[in-house]
């Protein structure tokens, strides 16, 4: 229950309400060649899901609440690409996840309030829970002796991508993204350093490098970290 109540306790209650559809269904198929049996066969399984009611505190942005999104419905903030310089720092919202300078990442603002805050943090992507699971699959048996192939897979849904495998810097040398990292062509770098204007490119893959600690939470599609700025 949301702590408005004013219940310490915080007791769990059946107080909402999720509407579930979908569909599944397989296939095979058999077929005898000679002294060769064949057998092709599939599976499917769709489904999608929805918060229908939930005793949750009142949200003056509807996106902010479960209630309309899917179970476990991933949330983030908007990347925009890479602050150019600091006049376009200064002609943009204010961003309150710490200090920022050019190279970092700019974020959308999703309410217009001029301020860069939880209050933009919006549904992205997925849930957690894949919605399609399919399987397809082929066996053949002569004699005695079987041979059986199963593909199968899941889809349509979202995770956090975390990890040394993606964070530079976080595991010694673990990997090969420090490889990628390494690249300037990959990242933003400041002309001062590199004497080149064309370094300082707002749609690089990683973000400016940068010493000290990082503030992560989530920001699509940009991938990398800098100072202060948001990593995927």
């Amino acid at each position: 229950m949301p702590a408005i109540v004013g219940v310490t306790s915080a007791p769990f209650a059946n107080v909402g309400k999720t509407l579930n559809r979908g569909f599944d269904g397989n296939f095979s198929f058999r077929k005898r060649l000679g002294q060769v049996d064949f057998t092709a066969r599939g599976n499917i399984t769709y489904y999608k899901n929805e918060i229908v009611e939930r005793d949750e505190q009142y949200n003056y942005y509807p996106y902010r609440s479960q209630e309309g999104f899917r179970i476990d419905q991933r949330r983030g903030l908007i990347a925009e690409g890479l602050f150019k310089d600091y006049e376009e720092i200064r002609n943009s919202p204010r961003q309150t996840y710490g200090s920022y300078m050019p190279g970092d990442i700019k974020y959308r603002d999703v309410n217009g309030d001029g301020i860069i805050n939880d209050d933009d943090i919006v549904p992205i992507g997925a849930s957690n829970r894949p919605a399609l699971i399919y399987g397809l699959g082929t066996s053949a048996s002569w004699k005695g002796i079987d041979f059986n192939i199963h593909f199968q897979g899941a889809g349509r849904s979202a995770y956090f991508i975390d990890g040394p495998s993606v964070y530079p810097f976080t595991a010694g040398s673990w990997g090969n993204i420090l490889t990628e990292a390494g690249n300037p062509a990959n990242r933003w770098i400041s002309s001062a350093i590199s004497g080149d204007p064309a370094t300082e490119n707002p749609d690089a893959k990683y973000p400016r490098l940068s010493y000290g600690e990082m503030l992560i939470t989530t920001a699509p599609p940009l991938t990398g970290c800098g100072m202060a700025s948001t990593c995927v």
